[in-house]
């Protein structure tokens, strides 16, 4: 007897895909979402990040409340934020907002930690001292790079 009353339920709903179909309409129950992790960034180092939309129906458009660290960008299409951050630091209290005919739904108070390029450490052992001239030499081969005489 269970069975006959989920095959009816079965029938209804291939009646009411195939009804749906080649009309552009989607039917969907379940609501609008978004989700996602903003990932921290290195200064100088592309960055990328894009938020996944789920449920809900129709087209999908994307705002952004809050400023982004300097070099990154948002797109009102995707949600994504990429390019390349130029300063290190934290910046808190980012919204993203995604908006169907549904509805809408959020991702709040989130942060991207932006951080310095980490210092790249070469150790040169000698038994000699190292003349100014010699410093130099090492300065101008890599000025990002810190030289460490042992």
């Amino acid at each position: 007897m269970a069975r006959a009353p989920r095959r009816a339920a079965t029938r209804a709903a291939q009646r009411e895909s195939a009804r749906l179909r080649g009309t552009g309409v989607i039917a969907t129950n379940s609501p609008l979402d978004i989700l996602g992790r903003l990932p921290s960034g290195v200064v100088g180092q592309a960055y990328n990040f894009v938020p996944t939309a789920t449920g809900g129906s129709g087209a999908k458009t994307f705002a952004l409340t809050g400023t982004l660290p300097a070099g990154l960008s948002f797109n009102t299409t995707t949600g994504a934020i990429t390019g390349t951050p130029t300063t290190a630091g934290t910046t808190s209290g980012l919204t993203i907002t995604v908006t169907d005919s549904s509805g809408s739904a959020k991702l709040t108070n989130r942060s991207i930690l932006v951080s310095a390029v980490p210092a790249t450490v070469t150790t040169v052992k000698s038994m000699v001292a190292l003349s100014q001239a010699d410093y130099t030499a090492l300065a101008v081969k890599d000025p990002n790079t810190l030289y460490v005489v042992i």
